[in-house]
């Protein structure tokens, strides 16, 4: 409970702060590190799912790209197009300068959110809808990224 309440005063201090300024490779960096901490590993499975989806910030940060406006709060969900997603696991890996992040399948999801309890609208899984995403990552990969 106390990390929920970290992650959430995190993101609010974030979302304070990028909507006046341009970001910076810091503010990056902390938001690659902030999903990679998110990430709950799926029993059963070879890799770990964050448990909430992606937020405007998040993508807005890593893709450069903003798809919120004014009145979009940019700690909520996400709702992009599949290509947008597949644009921000793209942008995410070339940070890394290798394939690290992929976007979970349906089955995927469906199967994370029986076992680890994901977050956000679990209705849109479809691809061919704007809806909110989640990202993946394997074990290995994340046990690297640990060390």
């Amino acid at each position: 409970m106390k990390k929920i309440l970290v992650l959430m005063v995190a993101v609010f201090a974030m979302t304070m702060t990028a909507s006046a300024q341009k970001i910076t490779k810091e503010q990056r960096n902390q938001v690659i590190e902030n999903l990679i901490g998110r990430m709950r590993p799926v029993d059963g499975c070879s890799w770990l799912i964050t448990t909430e989806p992606i937020s405007y910030y998040e993508y807005w940060v890593v893709t450069g790209k903003k798809k919120h406006d004014a009145r979009t709060s940019v700690s909520n969900a996400a709702k992009v197009t599949q290509a947008e997603k597949e644009s921000f696991v793209l942008a995410l890996n070339q940070e890394a300068k290798r394939p690290i992040f992929s976007l979970p399948t349906r089955a995927e999801i469906q199967l994370a959110h029986k076992k680890v309890g994901l977050h956000g609208d679990l209705i849109q899984l479809s691809s061919a809808t704007t809806g909110c995403f989640w990202i993946k990552i394997s074990k290995k990969m994340y046990k690297e990224l640990k060390e």
